[in-house]
C-alpha cells in the first residue's frame, strides 16, 4: 500500500505519480522525497539512491528521477514508534511535580 507522508491518505496504486500530482486528501505534493523509497536521513542529500542534485523541502515536489513511491505498512498511529518513545522518556526525566 501507498500512503501519503503528511495525512496518511491511501494512495491509488495503480496510478503512476507524476512530477506535479498531490494529494486528493490534504494536497500535499506526492512526488517528493517524503513519499521516495530511497529516502533516508542519515545519508547525504537525505537519499540512499546516490543522487547527486540536493533538492530542497523534502516534502515539497521535484523533478527527480530516481523517484519510486515507498510501500508501506500503513500510515503510523499517534503515540507509537521511536518519537513517543523517546518523548516518553523525555517526560519522566524532566516531569513536573
Amino acid at each position: 500500500m501507498r500512503y501519503c507522508h503528511k495525512c496518511g491518505a491511501v494512495i491509488d496504486e495503480s496510478k503512476r505519480v507524476s512530477f506535479r500530482d498531490s494529494c486528493n486528501k490534504c494536497a500535499s505534493d506526492l512526488h517528493s522525497c517524503a513519499n521516495c523509497r530511497f529516502y533516508d536521513t542519515s545519508r547525504s542529500n537525505s537519499c540512499s539512491a546516490h543522487v547527486e542534485e540536493a533538492f530542497p523541502g523534502k516534502e515539497r515536489f521535484n523533478y527527480c528521477e530516481e523517484f519510486e513511491f515507498k510501500n508501506a505498512e500503513g500510515p503510523s498511529k499517534p503515540g507509537t514508534g521511536e518519537n513517543s518513545k523517546a518523548r516518553e522518556s523525555f517526560d519522566k526525566l524532566f516531569r513536573k511535580k
